[in-house]
């Protein structure tokens, strides 16, 4: 039996969908590189395109096209898996503590008949 936590349990989700939300540091999954146990542990992959991705990528390195092709929900998968094309980002950094955004410089709202002078 997969737990996962009251979090996700109104939500109307599978349960692989939300053992996979609550285990987000295993992911992405790169699909030209991972066994076929993390294969399975995308949410959207079954036994059959485990298979298909690891005789494929045999051949040659899986791209999203490949995917795309796939009888899955692309729109939920590209989320979880990266292809030799396609990687996406590890995580969405919050604000820091004090209101800062992490990383970016300070914004300054511009103002509309400023003067030149002024801008300098």
């Amino acid at each position: 039996m997969v737990s996962f936590s009251a979090d996700y349990r109104h939500w109307e989700i599978d349960r692989k969908l939300a053992w996979a939300l609550e285990h987000r540091e295993q992911f992405p999954v790169d699909l030209n590189r991972a066994p076929r146990e993390a294969l399975l542990r995308v949410p959207g992959v079954g036994p059959a395109t485990a298979d298909w991705i690891l005789a494929a990528r045999r051949e040659r390195p899986i791209a999203m096209a490949d995917v795309r092709r796939l009888p899955v929900n692309w729109y939920q998968l590209r989320y979880f898996v990266a292809t030799s094309d396609h990687a996406p980002r590890r995580f969405v950094p919050g604000p820091m503590a004090g209101g800062e955004s992490s990383g970016r410089a300070a914004l300054s709202q511009l103002e509309l008949f400023e003067s030149r002078a002024a801008r300098q």
